[in-house]
């Protein structure tokens, strides 16, 4: 009965550390705090000096001088100006400003004390909503001690098991037996040595043997001519005898079988090693048990990392270690964000969780939100309309064309075949669209009806005219003014289009053989002769054209002839609105300044500086700001350029022209940062605009 107590009595104090640590957690959520920060950048090289004084006139010709001093608002005496690292505002609304396109959104993350620990992470989603739409900034991660620990062991351990998977590139050291292998490969090689010098042994043999029995046989092949050449021209009984007349050869059947394969010619067999004799051999000294274990390792790499990377490193602006636990944290946050899309406003908030060491989480309430309002100088744009001057004839033309279907040499128009319909009311609908206000006036209509090459090209003419000559007919019954469209039609036909044909062919590079099919439509005159070439010459290239072009030459063009009603003069002026500079601005409000400078830079006017100065052109801007008429966005415009070309002088003195022009210029100089930088460093005195 005790034994079976243990896991329970060894599980209690991982479930009370498991509890206690959720209950902890419970009690130290709270709201992260957000706030507005305006922190001042670090100085760098395209800094640039600001003068101590400066002057300038107002339109009095007063002349006034501006120092770097502030005031006390309580004694009213001047002090020193003290420049501060950041000061963190309240407020929960703020005007910021665009500059080409971008607007940088600046804010501090407060993280209360309580809410840090050792044994968990703090996890933080800066969330921009703008014009509905949700944007997840990069998050910042506060981690305690314990649980970075715990990372790193994750990671550690996923990283021992990744070392212990053997690549196949380590294949043949860590799973293959290289010892055995070669003593393995020495031994067949040592067998086919053996076997090869067995052979040559025997064919030593062999030659020594026949170079005896040769030798044997020529003694007694000479001794026996000795003999016949005794006994030659005698009739004696020795000539019977085998030592007279039998001549002994070495037959094969006196040859050893050992020897035999020599006598027939055959080489002395070498046997190599070959690659299959290595790879039958080298099966045998592969560990295929490790190799099945490593697999497996690999087939688990997925599921060991989720097994032991409970917490994975995730992409974030900030992941740090806190150590402090007692200290309220605070993150500085700068993001850049565009606003090409008119976008005039964008709310900021903080979505966050903690994620504990035992695996538990919890969702922090979200935060405060700030709204920032976006200013941007396409709100000093004129919207005023503009503009130009067009030259209008009293004669008007226009074009269209009708793909008319019909069957295989019929000529009468069928409506319900093929999209014959939709064609001619194409066809009607720009008859309507030319004259239904009255302005244009149908003078008359030019119907040319065209055909493919199919047949010959004189069947084809008189085909393309009887369809001409059947589709006034039936556009007249179409009509009410039966007799006024027969006399403004006049059906013209041209037979088969080649010049719609050669035009295709040019225009088709992807076309196999183009260059020599064009050479037969323009080098051969005979239409049925040069339809004729094509197909046998270039069967794939006509196939081609007869199922792309071909339809297309089978048409009807049509040409309106009109004239402007009540107009006598062959040509006039006229004022209308100028819509490319219309769509210039359009572009301007959503912040399209790159598309919108191609289209007002041939202006050169009030909205093209403005555009000018979105993308940082300043002194173009400020060179066309110069050339017009005075009035206060004028000035305003100007006392920004000159901010950001660095004369203050003038800066101030635009500026201060503009409040002088329009008090409302005080309000909005807070908000544009070259302005307020005037404003701030000359304690420049709005309190009578405001």
């Amino acid at each position: 009965m005790k034994k079976r107590n243990i896991p329970v009595i060894l599980l209690l104090p991982l479930l009370s550390l498991s509890c206690s640590l959720s209950h902890k957690m419970e009690r130290s959520i709270s709201k992260v705090g957000l706030s507005q920060a305006g922190k001042r950048p670090a100085p760098d090289t395209t800094c640039y000096s600001v003068p101590e004084k400066i002057t300038w006139k107002d339109s009095s010709g007063v002349e006034h001088i501006v120092t770097m001093a502030e005031r006390d608002s309580v004694t009213g005496e001047e002090m020193t100006v003290l420049q501060l690292d950041e000061v963190t505002i309240v407020a929960r609304n703020r005007n910021i400003p665009e500059r080409a396109g971008k607007v940088n959104l600046d804010f501090v993350v407060t993280v209360p004390g309580r809410l840090i620990d050792d044994k968990w992470q703090v996890q933080l989603t800066p969330v921009a909503y703008k014009r509905g739409r949700r944007i997840e900034l990069e998050r910042i991660f506060l981690s305690g001690a314990d649980f970075v620990k715990r990372q790193k062991k994750g990671y550690a351990q996923y990283q021992a098991f990744i070392n212990s998977i053997i690549p196949d590139s380590a294949y043949l050291k860590e799973m293959f037996d290289m010892k055995g292998y070669r003593r393995a490969m020495a031994e067949l090689e040592e067998e086919f040595y053996q076997a090869w010098k067995h052979d040559y042994i025997a064919r030593e043999e062999w030659i020594d043997w026949t170079e005896r029995w040769n030798r044997r046989y020529q003694h007694f092949n000479a001794k026996m001519e000795r003999n016949r050449m005794a006994i030659a021209g005698h009739n004696t009984i020795l000539s019977v005898l085998p030592a007279y007349w039998l001549r002994r050869d070495l037959d094969t059947t006196l040859i050893p079988s050992r020897y035999r394969m020599f006598s027939e010619g055959t080489p002395l067999k070498v046997r190599r090693v070959t690659p299959e004799d290595s790879a039958r051999i080298a099966e045998r000294y592969f560990d295929y048990k490790r190799i099945a274990e490593n697999e497996r390792k690999r087939d688990a790499v997925s599921r060991k990392y989720e097994e032991l990377v409970r917490f994975p490193y995730q992409a974030a602006r900030l992941d740090t270690v806190i150590r402090n636990r007692n200290n309220t944290f605070s993150y500085y946050y700068r993001q850049e964000m565009d606003v090409t899309d008119n976008t005039k406003r964008i709310d900021l908030t903080v979505d966050g969780r903690i994620l504990a060491v035992n695996g538990s989480s919890a969702k922090l309430p979200s935060s405060d939100t700030i709204t920032y309002y976006i200013s941007s100088m396409v709100q000093f744009l004129d919207h005023a309309p503009r503009y130009r001057k067009e030259k209008i004839y009293r004669k008007a033309t226009a074009n269209t064309t009708a793909y008319i279907n019909y069957p295989a040499g019929r000529y009468l128009f069928d409506e319900e075949y093929g999209n014959n319909r939709s064609e001619i009311d194409k066809v009607l609908e720009a008859i309507n669209k030319l004259t239904y206000t009255g302005e244009l006036v149908m003078d008359s209509i030019d119907m040319t009806a065209t055909a493919s090459p199919e047949g010959s090209a004189a069947a084809n003419r008189i085909l393309s005219r009887q369809r001409a000559v059947a589709l006034k007919e039936y556009l007249s019954g179409r009509t009410d003014d039966r007799t006024g469209i027969d006399t403004l039609i006049r059906p013209r036909w041209i037979g088969e289009d080649w010049q719609l044909l050669v035009r295709k062919v040019q225009q088709d590079t992807e076309m196999d053989d183009r260059s020599a099919v064009l050479d037969i439509m323009s080098s051969v005159k005979d239409p049925d002769a040069r339809e004729a070439g094509i197909r046998k010459r270039f069967p794939d290239a006509y196939k081609h054209i007869r199922e792309n072009y071909y339809p297309l030459a089978r048409a009807v063009n049509f040409a309106f002839y009109l004239h402007r009603r009540d107009m006598i003069e062959e040509f006039k002026y006229t004022t209308v609105l100028d819509s490319a500079y219309m769509h210039g601005l359009d572009l301007m409000e959503d912040r399209q300044y790159k598309d919108a400078l191609v289209i007002l830079s041939d202006y050169n006017d009030y909205n093209t500086a403005i555009c000018l100065m979105s993308l940082g052109y300043d002194a173009r801007a400020a060179g066309i700001l110069e050339s017009l008429p005075e009035s206060s966005n004028v000035c305003y415009l100007l006392s920004i350029l000159y901010s950001r070309l660095k004369d203050d002088g003038k800066a101030v003195s635009s500026f201060m022209r503009s409040l002088e022009l329009d008090g409302s210029k005080a309000y909005r100089g807070r908000l544009d940062p070259e302005i307020n930088r005037l404003i701030t460093t000359y304690n420049l005195n709005l309190s009578q605009y405001e």
